[in-house]
């Protein structure tokens, strides 16, 4: 098994259309010049692939697909059983710090991004240490914009 060094994880949770994702966008333009940085975003909804060769090899059944192409490279998998963890370890064992936006299910550290009180049937993280909006409790960090969180982030978990 190869040896990874430890990856730094920060996950954006909360309802839907609270702005996490324009959040990322944010924090990546910030910090993309100094570090290596990765994003997994997780749905619980079926995803919409692209109408390109690769996606018909994997539909088709390849076990996996891959297209390379001069400004990306796009991996087309069936859906496998991973902990983010693994997918980490597996696809950025390399990145400096790994943004995960969803995946409420696994504990990491979050910051939570919602301007009220989430109805009572989403599932709260477990482990929320900062947040924009709503308080969900004593202990997490307040952020009132983006650089606050750059601060955060990179005296907490890279410099």
């Amino acid at each position: 098994m190869a040896n990874h060094k430890p990856v730094n994880i920060v996950r954006f949770a909360g309802p839907s259309q609270q702005g996490k994702t324009t959040l990322i966008a944010q924090l990546l333009r910030e910090l993309q010049n100094q570090y290596s940085i990765a994003v997994i975003k997780h749905s619980h909804h079926p995803l919409t692939l692209p109408a390109k060769d690769s996606t018909l090899f994997s539909q088709e059944g390849a076990a996996f697909s891959l297209a390379l192409g001069t400004n990306a490279v796009n991996l087309t998998l069936p859906p496998v059983q991973k902990t983010p963890t693994e997918w980490i370890n597996w696809l950025f064992p390399d990145a400096d710090i790994v943004f995960i936006e969803g995946w409420r299910e696994h504990s990491f550290p979050t910051i939570l991004v919602c301007s009220e009180k989430p109805d009572q049937e989403w599932i709260f993280p477990t482990e929320i240490i900062g947040y924009i909006g709503w308080k969900p409790n004593e202990t997490a960090t307040r952020f009132y914009d983006v650089s606050d969180i750059v601060a955060f982030i990179e005296t907490k978990y890279l410099i």
